[in-house]
């Protein structure tokens, strides 16, 4: 074990890694950790409590530039390991993988190809025994009453949404109730945010319970599985009632059956994905699960290789910090394995975020006690 590590943690200065890093200064490596960060907006990564950060390129934008700013950073700083913070820097950085002198803690490069895209995803697991919802790949005007015939309409609606990978939160997604909707959304959506047609699935509407699901792998060996409940999005809206959105104001852990079998779907899922794809699991991974109308969890989506905004959620709720373990694993160091794979507390917390307000975790009882008028 070295003395120091060099740890490169992009994205700095963004909510996600923010969140991120004060969980992994939490672990015990982190003495023997030097985090340095990077982040391709200039007002973001002036909030960096780091010492040492770089401004480079977008990704997303300008990946060629962004892959040779990030190596000019790994030999400069003599970086031991690079923690990518966005789908765009996950793809971006496994392609040159072998070229960054450095440790990285991903998926193998198939599965991100396969599943970044939410219908590539969809179509791995859509002829498997774990529950998605009915998905269709927009192509043209004429073809979106053809595939409203084609689903169930739940509640008088259908999903639709944006496929492609690159953008955090809901991104695109409304409910639509019939074609002239759809029309109208993608096309307004496609003038403002430079999409096109194909980028737009419609799904069959998914009116349940929305559960949060994170799983960290290391070399095939599942080692950490979480979850919890979205209750509110930051927008304000409820998932269950007409909501739109992703990352959640009030959360909770829940540990009923219900939430056990979003879990044991979300894992089928994986299964399924490295099984197919002939890979094997590795790193981080997580999954979105909304029940259908008949209470089944279906996998919607799964960002990979990647930690969520809502790191912080899963890293504080249950016996095990998953940044702890994240590090420890993506240093290939030594450390004792969590005792038990399911970290799901029997008893219930709740997540309460806002914006300029730290992450509070608060018990149950906490919420119960609170005097009525």
């Amino acid at each position: 074990m070295k003395d120091k590590y060099n740890v490169l943690l992009t994205c700095i200065g963004g909510y996600g890694a923010l969140n991120l890093l004060e969980d992994f200064m939490k672990s015990r490596i982190s003495k023997s950790v030097n985090f340095i960060g990077s982040h391709s907006d200039p007002i973001y990564i002036a909030r960096s409590p780091l010492e040492r950060n770089y401004l480079v390129p977008s990704a997303l934008d300008n990946t060629a530039e962004y892959i040779r700013s990030t190596k000019e950073i790994i030999k400069a700083e003599s970086i031991d390991l690079i923690i990518p913070k966005s789908d765009a820097e996950v793809k971006a950085l496994y392609s040159i993988k072998k070229e960054l002198g450095c440790n990285t803690f991903l998926p193998a490069i198939t599965e991100i190809q396969n599943t970044q895209d939410k219908f590539d995803f969809y179509n791995l697991l859509k002829d498997s025994d774990v529950p998605v919802a009915e998905t269709y790949q927009v192509n043209s005007f004429e073809q979106i009453n053809v595939i409203l015939d084609k689903l169930a309409k739940i509640k008088g609606k259908y999903w639709l949404r944006v496929k492609t990978a690159g953008t955090a939160g809901a991104y695109g997604a409304q409910w639509i109730e019939n074609s002239e909707d759809a029309i109208d959304w993608i096309k307004n959506f496609s003038e403002k945010n430079n999409t096109s047609i194909s980028d737009f699935t419609i799904s069959e509407y998914l009116p349940g319970r929305l559960f949060e699901c994170l799983l960290l792998y290391k070399n095939g060996a599942l080692k950490l599985a979480k979850i919890y409940e979205n209750l509110r999005f930051a927008n304000g809206t409820d998932p269950i009632k007409n909501g739109v959105g992703s990352t959640p104001d009030f959360a909770k852990s829940i540990s009923d059956s219900a939430s056990t079998k979003a879990l044991a779907n979300a894992i089928k899922a994986i299964d399924v994905t490295t099984t197919k794809l002939k890979t094997v699991p590795n790193g981080i991974y997580h999954m979105s699960a909304k029940e259908n109308s008949s209470g089944d969890s279906c996998i919607t989506e799964v960002n990979i290789g990647r930690t969520p905004s809502t790191i912080s959620i899963f890293n504080r709720i249950g016996d095990y910090n998953v940044a702890e373990y994240f590090l420890n694993y993506a240093l290939d160091l030594d450390i004792h394995d969590p005792e038990k794979i399911y970290d799901i507390p029997p008893d219930t917390s709740y997540a309460i975020r806002s914006l300029d307000v730290p992450l509070q975790i608060v018990p149950g009882s906490k919420l119960k006690s609170v005097i009525k008028i």
